[in-house]
C-alpha cells in the first residue's frame, strides 16, 4: 500500500510569493511607467497613483 501526502497547493504558493508590499510596489512601479509614457489608464488607476505619490510626499523614507 503506498501513503500519499498531498500538500496545499496555494500554501506552497504563498511561501515562494514575494511579500505583498513588494508586489505592490512592483505594480505601482509598472502602473507608474505606463502613465508617465502615456498610456491611458483607468480613472481608479489613476486616482490610486495619485494617492501613493501624495502619501510618498507626505511621508518620506529615513
Amino acid at each position: 500500500m503506498k501513503i500519499v501526502i498531498k500538500k496545499d497547493y496555494a500554501d506552497e504558493r504563498r511561501k515562494n510569493y514575494m511579500p505583498i508590499g513588494d508586489q505592490l510596489d512592483a505594480l505601482y512601479e509598472m502602473a507608474k511607467y505606463l502613465k508617465d509614457n502615456g498610456e491611458a489608464l483607468p480613472e481608479k488607476v489613476t486616482d490610486w497613483i495619485e494617492n501613493i505619490e501624495i502619501t510618498k510626499n507626505r511621508i518620506k523614507k529615513i
